[in-house]
């Protein structure tokens, strides 16, 4: 199966199929599978492609930010419009989380940068 995959994400696509499952389609059907897969999944060619894994103290979060030029279809946005709101209770806290982050290390920058000048 592994010569009809080209990335680990269609592997665990496959892993994750039911054994009878998997084992009841052809060479054709997992071929045809990977080929829409592949061309329903994330593309590697976004101008911004930023993944961080950060560390917390009892667990750990992950941010990714993609941007580039949309090439999705109109239905498909509208779609994913509905399906991923932004305007949510995490969004929110995770844009304050940040803007609090960024006035603090202003604040500290303008606080040091001062104390420097006045010696």
């Amino acid at each position: 199966m592994s010569e009809l995959t080209a990335t680990s994400s269609i592997d665990r696509v496959f892993d994750n199929l039911p054994a009878d499952v998997r084992d009841d389609l052809s060479e054709t059907q997992l071929g045809a599978l990977a080929d829409a897969l592949k061309k329903s999944g994330w593309r590697k060619d976004h101008a911004v492609n930023i993944r961080l894994s950060i560390p917390l103290l009892f667990t750990r979060i992950f941010v990714t930010v993609i941007a580039g030029s949309e090439k999705r279809e109109p239905d498909r946005r509208i779609d994913e419009k509905s399906s991923h709101p932004l305007r949510t209770f995490g969004n929110f806290l995770f844009v304050g989380v940040i803007a609090l982050l960024i006035y603090a290390v202003t604040l500290a920058g303008i606080l040091a940068y001062s104390s420097i000048l006045e010696f």
